[in-house]
């Protein structure tokens, strides 16, 4: 892989998806409310502080500095590792550079394709939609039954109620949230 793929695979997923600040003001709310949502707040704020900040100096967008990043890191290991004990190896060659060089046999397996970019980017929206969906929905299932809680409350003080169950009482109340053709009925007294 060269620098410049390296480069822009990682741009174009761990960049994209940890972000340019380590955290947002709505997964700190949200990591009060869900423990995957504090994971993903920790993920995110070590990535941002050990890979964009450390590493490559707050400086990842600027290309050029990025892939000079990558090739002094290559250079490093190349000459801190023994040839005999290095493997310079592209993930596209599949299990028999790597099965060679440690030598074992292939599985019987196809390679893994995790890290491609459409893979991890599905990946990544899901673990979105897990982080802020349920919460999200929880917080909205809340507030929709205070609004409900609340309707109730004026539609009891301003309708008769004398024989109706309490199943009936939340249908109206629901329908007259909802529906513009419902009118409520004014008690008379």
């Amino acid at each position: 892989m060269t620098p410049e793929s390296c480069y822009e695979s990682a741009h174009d997923t761990i960049y994209r998806a940890s972000g340019t600040a380590p955290s947002s003001p709505i997964l700190s709310l949200m990591s009060l409310f869900s423990p995957e949502a504090k994971r993903v707040k920790r993920a995110r704020r070590m990535i941002f502080e050990l890979i964009w900040e450390k590493t490559f100096d707050g400086m990842f967008e600027d290309r050029e500095y990025a892939t000079s990043i990558f090739e002094r890191h290559n250079e490093e290991v190349k000459r801190k590792v023994p040839a005999d004990r290095l493997l310079v190896y592209d993930v596209k060659d599949g299990w028999d550079p790597l099965c060679d060089f440690l030598e074992v046999d292939a599985p019987n397996k196809p390679f893994p394709r995790l890290n491609e970019a459409g893979t991890f980017r599905n990946r990544i929206r899901r673990r979105i939609a897990l982080t802020y969906g349920i919460p999200a929905v929880t917080v909205l299932g809340v507030l929709v039954l205070l609004i409900l809680r609340r309707h109730l409350r004026g539609l009891s003080r301003a309708t008769r109620w004398t024989k109706r169950s309490r199943m009936q009482l939340y249908s109206r109340a629901f329908a007259s949230m909802f529906c513009t053709c419902y009118q409520k009925q004014r008690s008379k007294r």
